[in-house]
């Protein structure tokens, strides 16, 4: 999230490809979760459509691993950074 904001959303965007495939490759569906989402926050600070998608797709990964500390987390992230509202 850090590098979200300290960089362009933009450059994140790759940066969060990446992690999508590895994540997915390898069975890390936490990480991917928290990738999904992050990525529908770097889209909305872009201003690019369909963010909402994203971010309720990783909270769906997230609701299935059962790591709620994660979701809630991630969750608060969404609502401050993307104006998520669940």
């Amino acid at each position: 999230m850090l590098f979200i904001k300290s960089n362009s959303a933009e450059k994140s965007l790759n940066y969060l490809e990446k992690a999508l495939e590895i994540s997915k490759d390898n069975g890390l569906y936490l990480h991917y979760g928290a990738a999904v989402i992050r990525k529908g926050i770097a889209m909305k600070m872009l201003n690019q459509n369909n963010t909402e998608d994203f971010i309720s797709r990783g909270i769906q990964i997230l609701n299935l691993s059962e790591n709620y500390e994660a979701l809630d987390s991630l969750l608060d992230e969404a609502k401050l950074y993307a104006g998520y509202a669940r």
